[in-house]
């Protein structure tokens, strides 16, 4: 298993090796990082990522693992 990488500085290629992230969400990614840094879980589910369970393990985001919220489901 690789290291997770750092959403807010990861390349698109980067970004299409992690688990759940399509080319259309590396986009996304891409241009959202523009505007801000990327801090939460709740970021990326706004930007319209659904399977987070599956994204967390691999990521960092501002430096840091995501915080990961159970499932109540």
């Amino acid at each position: 298993r690789e290291a997770p990488i750092e959403l807010n500085r990861a390349s698109r290629l980067e970004l299409l090796r992690v688990p759940g992230i399509g080319p259309k969400f590396a986009d996304v990614i891409l241009r959202a990082r523009k505007g801000a840094n990327l801090r939460e879980l709740s970021h990326l589910r706004t930007l319209g990522l659904r399977d987070l369970d599956k994204v967390s393990p691999f990521i960092l985001l501002d430096g840091h693992r995501p915080k990961q919220q159970l499932s109540l489901f």
